[in-house]
């Protein structure tokens, strides 16, 4: 019985040739989750919540395909423990949040956890992707308008 495997290309990078097939369809389906969707598992979206990313200043270009988002600039401070004697390092951070709507269940915000950690392995390639939701009590945004 044959074997099928596929060979990945390297870029001139060093890393595998992206498949913007599955970085479109991901990116798609995060902008559809946040701005579009009405209805999760039969549950309406009525609990606003706060979307929050943060990365290297020189990587946020891979976000910007995000609607209606927040960029703020911030530092961000890390001990280097591969190297000693340990220290800290200091990066430019870029802070991006977003305000979205979760159902009682948060089934919203599960799907984006996995739909980040996909898009990170297979595009941003950060060690740890920093992505957080946090419960907003209330927000001066009507995020049911101009949801389709």
């Amino acid at each position: 019985m044959a074997k099928a495997y596929s060979i990945k290309r390297k870029t001139n990078t060093g890393f595998p040739k992206k498949d913007w097939g599955i970085i479109d369809v991901l990116r798609n389906r995060i902008n559809h989750l946040i701005y579009e969707e009405k209805r999760d598992g039969g549950l309406e979206l009525t609990k606003p919540k706060l979307l929050t990313i943060i990365i290297r200043k020189d990587k946020e270009h891979f976000f910007h395909f995000l609607r209606d988002e927040t960029e703020f600039a911030v530092k961000g401070k890390w001990q280097d423990v591969k190297h000693k004697p340990y220290h800290l390092l200091e990066e430019d951070n870029v802070e991006i949040q977003v305000q979205y709507l979760d159902n009682e269940k948060d089934t919203i915000t599960k799907k984006l956890d996995r739909l980040f950690k996909a898009y990170n392995k297979e595009f941003v390639r950060e060690d740890v992707l920093y992505v957080t939701s946090t419960p907003l009590d209330k927000t001066s945004l009507n995020l049911k308008e101009g949801r389709v």
